[in-house]
């Protein structure tokens, strides 16, 4: 798929113009926009960015027919418990550990298929990659200069933003609710910071290896690795969970009927893709 600035221009005059939505225009360019976001990292070449491109348009209709069955399973459950007259940790758990099994079974089955690509990168696309993570860890370490307070006013902003495109206008009861849950929630950046240098060591450290066919497992156990949720972080998940039921058991009733609407929605878009045969 080869795009110009121009032609995407197009592309969402036209989705406008159909009512496409914004769930169907990204499954249907998600090759494309996946592939614009890894050519931040790496730029694959000849042969291998034709095939690079080949396993996402597999992957993305692979993952319509396979995970969105899910998703939608885990919406319409959703919709149901929206209508509780409390919430308590344990629902929230079980929501949270489905989520992070569908993010799981999304990623999985592509890495196996990237990695022999990724152990061909040349000495020049590896430097760039590993200047392009680095990168990354320099932005954290700007963060942690930046004075606590406006770092925790620029978080509940945050969580506020988030929780409102999913519930709507959030109140003052509740907006006191992210305040004071704020330090349980909030990850160490020093432990973002470490975590996320180790997962970089052992990705690079694959190409230390002269054998392409070592390498590639390398890659491969370290992107699992990586994509995997581990005990790392289950303490953030549990405390994540106590506010979340804290804050469910605050929602009023304009702000369940938007929930409903947002996620019938999603449902509808989710349930038009599946039904669709690829084109």
């Amino acid at each position: 798929m080869k795009f110009k600035f121009k032609n995407l221009l197009l592309i969402v005059i036209l989705l406008q113009v159909v009512s496409c939505s914004k769930i169907e225009w990204g499954y249907r360019f998600g090759d494309w926009i996946i592939n614009s976001r890894v050519k931040k990292f790496v730029r694959f070449q000849g042969e291998d960015k034709k095939k690079f491109m080949a396993i996402l348009e597999e992957h993305m209709q692979w993952h319509k027919e396979n995970v969105l069955p899910d998703i939608i399973t885990l919406g319409e459950r959703g919709l149901k418990d929206i209508e509780r007259k409390s919430f308590d940790k344990a629902l929230v758990d079980s929501y949270m550990s489905e989520i992070l099994n569908l993010y799981n079974k999304s990623m999985m089955p592509l890495i196996p298929k990237v990695t022999p690509l990724l152990a061909r990168l040349n000495d020049i696309q590896i430097d760039r990659l590993r200047k392009k993570l680095v990168a990354g860890n320099e932005r954290i370490e700007d963060q942690m200069k930046i004075r606590p307070e406006e770092i925790k006013k620029k978080k509940i902003d945050q969580y506020k933003e988030n929780l409102g495109e999913w519930f709507g206008e959030i109140n003052k009861k509740q907006l006191d609710l992210i305040s004071k849950s704020y330090q349980n929630l909030r990850y160490d950046p020093k432990m973002r910071l470490a975590r996320r240098s180790q997962r970089i060591k052992s990705f690079l450290d694959s190409y230390d290896h002269k054998d392409s066919k070592v390498v590639e497992l390398k890659l491969n156990e370290a992107l699992k690795s990586s994509w995997i949720f581990k005990g790392r972080m289950t303490n953030w998940m549990d405390r994540m969970s106590v506010f979340m039921s804290a804050f469910l058991n605050t929602l009023t009733k304009d702000q369940r009927e938007y929930f409903k609407k947002n996620i019938s929605t999603y449902l509808n878009d989710f349930k038009r893709l599946t039904s669709q045969s690829d084109k």
